[in-house]
């Protein structure tokens, strides 16, 4: 599936071909005295692709809900990460640190858990978890939660 900024690629790259059409099709239709229904037609197309380009936009600025995470230990020190399923998510970033707000991605899955088995005895690590849609829009990061492993 295409990515956003696929997307926008593709619709600049529309736009600047209609752009380079228009110019053509009004220098021919001037010559011919038929300019002002040219440029009818290129309105339209143009208001076409404006209106594709703000649906490109409002998925950017829609991304997936945040979860809502919950995280235990384990007789072992594995840590396991839960949480509810988000609307339009295909899977989800799960995020570690050594220090409150030090995140940084650990893994992906379409699971609705994690179980972090690399963790060390006594250590305390803070965990973040994110949607992402099929398009790769990520959501926004979960509250963070802290376990000691």
């Amino acid at each position: 599936m295409a990515t956003v900024q696929t997307i926008n690629d593709k619709l600049d790259a529309l736009s600047a071909d209609v752009d380079r059409v228009a110019a053509l099709a009004l220098a021919d239709e001037a010559e011919e005295g038929n300019g002002a229904a040219t440029q009818a037609q290129v309105d339209a197309i143009d208001s076409k692709v404006a209106a594709i380009q703000a649906k490109v936009a409002a998925i950017q600025d829609n991304p997936p809900a945040a979860p809502s995470i919950t995280a235990s230990a384990d007789a072992n020190h594995a840590v396991t990460l839960n949480w509810a399923s988000v609307p339009e998510a295909v899977s989800y970033n799960v995020k570690r640190g050594n220090a409150t707000g030090a995140e940084i991605f650990l893994s992906n899955t379409a699971a609705l858990s994690f179980t972090d088995s690399t963790t060390v005895a006594g250590t305390l690590y803070f965990y973040m978890v994110s949607a992402v849609e099929a398009d790769g829009a990520e959501g926004k990061n979960s509250a963070e939660v802290s376990v000691t492993a």
